[in-house]
């Protein structure tokens, strides 16, 4: 390989790494924390559908036997 292809693709990944560690992170923990909260507060559409009106997945004539 090109001596100048090494030092372009060590560039890069170097580029990469600062990018990578400048991002910013929580514990694990913490997340975990956040993550539980959210889902106490925010109610859940699939246990609770709320407005039937407004769905457009629900048939809107019924079903009739003959």
């Amino acid at each position: 390989m090109d001596y100048n292809a090494k030092i372009e693709r060590c560039k890069k990944a170097n580029e990469q790494l600062r990018r990578e560690a400048s991002v910013n992170r929580i514990l694990v923990s913490e997340a975990i924390k956040l993550l539980i909260e959210y889902t106490q507060q925010t109610p859940d559409p699939l246990l609770s559908p709320g407005d039937k009106r407004n769905n457009p997945f629900i048939e809107k004539k019924s079903c009739i036997i003959l």
